[in-house]
């Protein structure tokens, strides 16, 4: 049986441009899935997550309102003011990227490991490990951004709205501390 993913190649175009040639879906959807089984899972939680999963088509398309606006977000009022819910999918996109960006010129072959190095007849030159850390570091200051966003979300919604919700998960902004090496 097919997994149901719901990331797709054009959600994370919307906040980064992904090279035309990137047109392997088994690679893609790989990456997504890995983010999906486990970011996604361990941030709702296993209840959660597996409503959430089971409310999804074979396109991995949310069918229930409810979830639908979970995934793509929307807007709500909280203390008379309106708040934009950014949706599942940025934090995902940009989970994405972050693992495309230390893995992504990994390839696995029945020989072992490939990696794709510098190509100077193409004028191509590999990313040095600084850059990738750097890089690393900017997509995962935005996943915090938005995992910061669907918690505040989901606790204004509430176990009323979402029952698997485990509304006991602060609703403070997360920190994170990245060990850069020089």
């Amino acid at each position: 049986m097919a997994k149901k993913i719901i990331l797709k190649l054009a959600d994370v175009q919307v906040y980064r441009r992904i090279s035309p040639n990137y047109d392997n879906s088994e690679r893609f959807d790989a990456f997504a899935l890995t983010i999906q089984e486990g970011n996604l899972r361990e941030l709702l939680g296993d209840a959660f997550y597996y409503a959430l999963y089971n409310d999804l088509d074979a396109s991995g398309n949310p069918q229930n309102t409810l979830y639908t606006n979970l995934v793509n977000g929307e807007t709500y009022t909280h203390d008379g003011d309106t708040v934009e819910y950014y949706g599942l999918k940025p934090y995902l996109s940009y989970l994405w990227l972050a693992l495309n960006n230390t893995e992504g010129d990994v390839f696995q072959a029945e020989y072992g490991n490939i990696l794709y190095n510098d190509n100077p007849q193409d004028n191509m030159v590999k990313t040095t490990q600084k850059q990738i850390d750097r890089l690393h570091s900017s997509y995962m200051k935005q996943v915090t951004a938005y995992r910061n966003n669907i918690v505040k979300y989901l606790n204004e919604q509430g176990q009323s709205v979402f029952e698997h919700w485990d509304s006991q998960i602060e609703d403070k902004p997360k920190t994170q501390f990245n060990i850069i090496t020089v």
